[in-house]
């Protein structure tokens, strides 16, 4: 399989320390809007979604991270979490990135690969840089311009009570 440039980039410097927390972002491949088909209406079909909802639900569960924050928009998806004590942060990754996109090829009927390859990270080293983060996140709708507030958004939890 063919690395485009940036793909081998992205995990120059990835370190993955378990308890340390980690700011991620994995794309659509395509930018398809695959998650939220119609973001004006995001509960039009929320289905998608909630695929995505459930399996970072159930990563936590698992302890496999612990979730601080996640916003779910039409082509991306933001996680904030504590990484496992048993877990690399690819690994994670990884398994958020293959179950999901099993379960969205079925659900639309059809093949093939969801999400791009790699994705970015950021290990967040203090209260500020976090805070920073789960703001950015948090906001992503209301830039994009889907909402007018931030709490609006129904794919989206800050601190989830799981």
């Amino acid at each position: 399989m063919d690395e485009k440039p940036h793909q081998s980039s992205l995990r120059k410097g990835r370190v993955s320390i378990p308890g340390r927390c980690y700011s991620v972002t994995s794309c659509i491949e395509g930018k398809k809007p695959l998650l939220v088909p119609y973001p004006l209406q995001p509960l039009a079909d929320n289905r998608p979604a909630l695929i995505i909802e459930n399996c970072i639900r159930w990563l936590h569960e698992q302890k496999r991270w612990n979730c601080k924050g996640y916003v779910i928009m039409p082509d991306h998806v933001h996680v904030v979490f504590l990484l496992g004590e048993k877990q690399t942060l690819s690994g994670v990754v990884s398994s958020f990135g293959k179950f999901t996109a099993k379960k969205l090829n079925e659900f639309l009927g059809r093949k093939g690969r969801i999400w791009q390859q790699g994705f970015y990270d950021h290990c967040l080293r203090d209260v500020e840089s976090y805070l920073r983060h789960l703001r950015y996140i948090y906001n992503n709708p209301v830039r994009k311009g889907y909402v007018q507030n931030p709490e609006d958004w129904p794919f989206s939890a800050i601190n989830p009570n799981w």
